[in-house]
């Protein structure tokens, strides 16, 4: 579920106004507790993928701007919600940074 899950944190953060890579992996980290680990290649990738498929522009502050959202695909918000509400209870217990992503994406699209 990697992929999905860092495409729609990019997403969300991006809506909230144009962030560097690494402004989008510290928020990531401290609202919402994603592990540390691998999440700065991880989140690299996945705007280096919506930079070329031109879902993202990168401004020459190095500050990534978000111009489409992948809603249409299979790591669209509303799929990876839908992936998220037929996962067991325990999933998510033990991934707290996923609870409060997917939390914070269902706030959004109230």
């Amino acid at each position: 579920m990697g992929t999905i899950v860092y495409s729609n944190i990019v997403e969300l953060l991006l809506e909230e106004g144009d962030k560097t890579k690494e402004e989008i992996c510290q928020e990531a980290i401290k609202r919402f507790e994603f592990p540390e680990e691998n999440l700065s290649g991880n989140i690299g990738f996945d705007l280096l993928v919506k930079e070329k498929t031109g879902y993202v522009f990168k401004n020459k502050e190095e500050k990534y701007h978000l111009l489409s959202l992948y809603n249409d695909s299979i790591i669209g918000r509303t799929k990876f919600l839908e992936i998220l509400g037929d996962v067991p209870e325990n999933y998510l217990k033990e991934r707290p940074h996923i609870k409060k992503l997917k939390q914070a994406l269902e706030e959004r699209m109230l």
